[in-house]
This record gives structure tokens, C-alpha cells and sequence, in this order.
């Protein structure tokens, strides 16, 4: 007849044995340009960081910044902005999407450059617990449709999870460029000349200068002599596209 000893026993290895199959397995995948980590991480349960990236822990125990979005406005935020990271490593800070969290308004906003141009992206979150931001590399797979994205930072660590899938991120050396104050800046000033586009229309006539050779040393020159001007593109005289403007209110 087993003792009570081993009853015991058996019964604290039968509650290690179910604890260890609630541990995340994460693949953790480092990108050598931004040293920044990224983990992959499946699991059935809600996803906290802590289970994530270090498996399962007693998470009440610390204290994240958090926000929560939707996973459409995650892929907006994220597309709207990802064209403008930089890819030169003389600058880690621009290789990465700086978010900033608000809690009055509950949004977050987006910003990335590269030296020579810079994107703003807003979207509405549905909790911000308080005033933050990340610096993250974009995710390798969009959030699904209907999904709830949860954004952590933890110290110099970001996290965004969604559904069964978890990126980590740390922050690199040198702070973001204020790309707020250069936008700022140039709106303040006056006597803008300001007209209406539609984006395809323009996208389409980009594209087609970009089949004829446009280049950094052959660049785009458009023209407009005022809001209601048909716009010419061209880079030389045998390639002009013309965009018709949409009126705009000022």
C-alpha cells in the first residue's frame, strides 16, 4: 500500500507535468540590421507577454503599459508608415516605427522616416491605459480581421500579440526623430499652394514616369499653376502625364 509520502509525490509531479504544457514554445528569430528580437509564440490560452517570451509566470506581479486595438486599425497604422523605415544602419532609431499611445483620445499614432521623407498615421484604439510609446520593427504577418491586438511595453521591450501570434521588440540606442515638429513646422507656414488628388489617378501617372526612367538622378517634376490646374508630371519633355485636380475646401 503506497504511503501518504507518495501520494504526494506522484500528485506534485502529475501538477508540474500539466503546468509545463501550458508553457509557450517561442522561436525567437534576431534581425541582425536592428538587433531587435522577435518572438513567434502559439499557444491556445489569451496571450500575456510573460507567457509568450518567457513562459508562464505570475504576471499580477508586474505592471505593463497597455493598449488594445483592433487588428484592422494595427494594419493600417503599420502599412501606412512601413514604406518610410530606413534601411541604413548608421541610424538604428530610423529603422524602427515609433508609436505613441495617448490616453486623451484614445489613439495611437505612427511614425517612421528615412532621411528623406517621413509618414503620420492615427488610428483609434479601444483602451489606452496610459500615456506611452514603442519603438518596433513592422510585423511579419498582418493581424486578422476582427482580431484584438494588445500592445505592451516593458521597459526597453515592446510587445504586440494577436490571437496566437507574439513579436517582441527592444528599443535600439538614440532617440526618435520628432517627425510631429517637422510636420508641425511646415503646415504652420503660410501661403501654401494646397489642390486635391485622387491617389490612383497620381499613383498610376508615378508609375508610369517610373517606366520611363525616373530615377533619383532623373527625378519627377510636377507642375501646377494653381488648386484648379490640370497637374503635369514629366521627367523630360517627351513624358508628360496630366492628373486632373479635385476641389478641396481650405
Amino acid at each position: 500500500m503506497p504511503t501518504i509520502g507518495t501520494i504526494l509525490l506522484i500528485c506534485s509531479h502529475a501538477i508540474a507535468a500539466e503546468e509545463n504544457l501550458h508553457v509557450s514554445t517561442v522561436t525567437q528569430q534576431t534581425d541582425m540590421r536592428s538587433n531587435a528580437s522577435v518572438g513567434i509564440a502559439r499557444q491556445a490560452s489569451p496571450l500575456f507577454p510573460e507567457q509568450a517570451i518567457h513562459g508562464m509566470q505570475k504576471i499580477k506581479r508586474r505592471v505593463f503599459m497597455k493598449a488594445t486595438l483592433s487588428g484592422e486599425a494595427l494594419n493600417q497604422l503599420i502599412g501606412a508608415v512601413k514604406a518610410f523605415v530606413s534601411k541604413n544602419n548608421a541610424r538604428p532609431q530610423s529603422q524602427f516605427i515609433h508609436i505613441l499611445f495617448s490616453a486623451d483620445g484614445c489613439k495611437a499614432t505612427a511614425y517612421a522616416l528615412d532621411g528623406y521623407r517621413a509618414a503620420k498615421e492615427s488610428v483609434v484604439c479601444y483602451t489606452v491605459d496610459e500615456d506611452f510609446d514603442v519603438m518596433i520593427s513592422a510585423p511579419q504577418i498582418r493581424a486578422r480581421r476582427g482580431s484584438t491586438v494588445e500592445v505592451y511595453r516593458d521597459g526597453d521591450y515592446s510587445f504586440i500579440g494577436y490571437g496566437d501570434i507574439a513579436f517582441r521588440t527592444k528599443k535600439p540606442e538614440g532617440e526618435p526623430f520628432n517627425v510631429e515638429k517637422l510636420i508641425s513646422v511646415e503646415a504652420a507656414k503660410e501661403n501654401k499652394q494646397a489642390f486635391g488628388i485622387n491617389a490612383d489617378y497620381m499613383i498610376d501617372a508615378l508609375r508610369s514616369l517610373k517606366e520611363s526612367g525616373a530615377s533619383i538622378r532623373k527625378p519627377v517634376v510636377i507642375e501646377f499653376t494653381s488648386p484648379v490646374a490640370p497637374v503635369l508630371l514629366h521627367t523630360d519633355e517627351d513624358n508628360y502625364k496630366v492628373v486632373l485636380p479635385i476641389r478641396i475646401r481650405q
